[in-house]
């Protein structure tokens, strides 16, 4: 069943609503559990935890080679970071919730779907469709970087350009999904909307818990994880699988969640630093922001997101373009090379230990959510200006 978080509704999953009729989001009627002896070792990746995903059948799941993301150990200014390296199938964790999203409406008998994204979800979920013989179509605003439309299109979906901000996709998007007559034929398979992508994504946590705590050599619970935050999906996917491993039995705590937005666009930060409990919406930002992935003006799970990160003792950081290009390039000369979306969690590293957020000798995990080869021309417009 599907729960109303706005009215208290429930509606069967069968009806296939993207939101209920109030205009609020809808929330799983269940809760998971998640411990060792629950993992499923016939695949190498997210779906080994299947058994605390919303899908029936994980055997006959559309897959492209998923498996773990790597998780890279290096020095950042004298402290140990675990980078968790997001770089999946179609170049992004949105292939996660994606993948658990898709695969579900297909078993609810789902032909066809639309879409609206900046990019990255918009390319996953072309390139699963693909997989699955799906009709797909992606609506993105035509600042999208050309990298992330050349991915949607080489997969066969529909590509159509709204102009305007990341919000102008989003209302084209939903004034159909109103309007939609057939959802089974055409549904709206929004992401951000979506009760089943929120799981999805909570398997890069899962995945730092075996790689971390169930390792031989290491046995580390991290303290703190740091991630990139539009939507929020990042944080939201730590504090649900912390909170399965936490009624599996497996771990006693969650890890303080810090969120990371961009200065230009910041209202999860705006809401948290005036103590709100919800995030009021804010106007588009004027011009190109460099972090394109997390731009987000109206924040649809803002009431959850503000009450997992307080609950897990973290907070939320605002970063500017700056730092952003400077740990963008730093990270580079790691040899992780990610979109600038994925370089805000970094930049956020130093203000974190410097406000002792983060103490020395604490297991910090920062998750970099995309590969930098969906945004090359961009970063070598940075690189040009940075005569580099």
């Amino acid at each position: 069943m599907l729960v109303c978080n706005g009215c208290g509704s429930a509606y069967k999953e069968e009806e296939l609503l993207w939101r209920c009729p109030c205009g609020a989001h809808f929330s799983l009627d269940k809760s998971f559990s998640m411990n060792p002896s629950m993992i499923d070792n016939k695949y190498r990746g997210f779906w080994r935890y299947n058994k605390a995903l919303p899908i029936e059948d994980a055997l006959s799941a559309v897959k492209i080679g998923e498996e773990f993301s790597p998780l890279v150990t290096k020095n950042w200014n004298g402290a140990n970071i675990h980078f968790k390296y997001e770089i999946l199938p179609t170049g992004s964790y949105k292939d996660r919730g994606i993948a658990v999203m898709l695969n579900r409406l297909r078993e609810l008998g789902v032909k066809s779907v639309y879409e609206d994204s900046s990019g990255n979800a918009g390319a996953s979920i072309a390139g699963y469709c693909a997989a699955a013989d799906i009709p797909c179509e992606v609506i993105v605003p035509e600042s999208t970087s050309r990298g992330k439309c050349v991915q949607i299109e080489a997969y066969g979906a529909t590509l159509t350009k709204i102009p305007g901000p990341r919000s102008a996709a989003s209302m084209e998007a939903e004034g159909r999904g109103r309007n939609s007559e057939n959802r089974c034929e055409n549904i709206y398979a929004s992401h951000n909307w979506s009760p089943y992508f929120a799981h999805g994504v909570k398997t890069w946590a899962f995945e730092i818990w075996e790689q971390l705590c169930l390792a031989p050599s290491s046995e580390l619970m991290p303290d703190a994880v740091v991630v990139p935050a539009g939507q929020g999906s990042l944080a939201l996917g730590a504090w649900h699988a912390f909170s399965d491993l936490i009624r599996g039995g497996a771990v006693a705590k969650i890890p303080r969640i810090y969120a990371v937005q961009g200065s230009s666009c910041s209202p999860l930060y705006n809401a948290w630093t005036n103590g709100l409990e919800n995030v009021p919406d804010v106007a588009p930002p004027e011009g190109k922001c460099i972090a394109e992935g997390i731009v987000s003006t109206h924040i649809i799970r803002g009431a959850e997101l503000l009450q997992a990160i307080r609950s897990s003792e973290g907070a939320v950081l605002a970063i500017d373009d700056e730092k952003t290009v400077n740990a963008l390039l730093k990270l580079a000369k790691m040899g992780l090379y990610v979109e600038p979306t994925s370089a805000v969690a970094a930049a956020a590293i130093d203000e974190l230990y410097s406000s002792k957020c983060i103490l020395p000798g604490e297991c910090v995990v920062v998750l970099l959510s995309s590969s930098g080869l969906k945004t090359t021309p961009y970063i070598q417009e940075i690189l040009d200006e940075r005569k580099i």
